[in-house]
């Protein structure tokens, strides 16, 4: 099985208990962290396999967040291939091994997912409102932001329970 198929296999489980985990915590409320972005800044940084691959498993994870969060469908995976595509860029000569650099990728692609959710929701349905989302994109890139380094170390045990050989690749060595 290819990595990237078993991080999204994975992330589709992790989303179906998600609101199990999170909406049981009741200082969170409505806000909770993006574990779909998570797993694409992880494959994006994390595997560093093929471009097509991780884009494919952005695809899908996008689609998965789309479709348990009520979203119009598309939104989602066509934002998380954009960050997929923009952390391999930003963060591809960077090794990432320290925990506050993977909470600044956490916050960076919440951040700049936010601003692209909203700005196409804006474009689809021209609500006055709508951009009264920023408020809450400070809140949202911190909460992904503290989450992230311990949702990577997950997917780094993952990744390595299900991969048949032990690559040299990606951030934990």
């Amino acid at each position: 099985m290819h990595r990237a198929t078993a991080l999204f296999l994975f992330t589709f489980g992790v989303l179906l208990v998600e609101p199990l985990l999170f909406f049981a915590i009741p200082f969170l409320g409505f806000h909770v962290p993006e574990l779909g972005l998570i797993a694409v800044v992880y494959a994006a940084h994390g595997i560093r396999g093929s471009l097509a691959r991780g884009a494919a498993a952005s695809l899908g994870i996008g689609y998965l967040v789309d479709l348990f969060s009520g979203a119009p469908v598309g939104m989602h995976a066509l934002v998380y291939v954009l960050v997929y595509y923009l952390v391999r860029l930003v963060f591809g000569r960077i090794y990432g091994r320290a925990l506050w650099l993977q909470a600044l990728m956490g916050a960076a692609a919440s951040g700049a997912s936010g601003l692209l959710v909203i700005s196409i929701g804006q474009w689809l349905d021209p609500v006055e409102h709508s951009w009264d989302m920023l408020r809450q994109l400070p809140l949202q890139m911190l909460l992904t932001a503290v989450f992230s380094p311990p949702f990577f170390y997950v997917l780094w045990r993952f990744d390595r329970l299900v991969s048949y050989e032990v690559s040299e690749e990606g951030i934990f060595k």
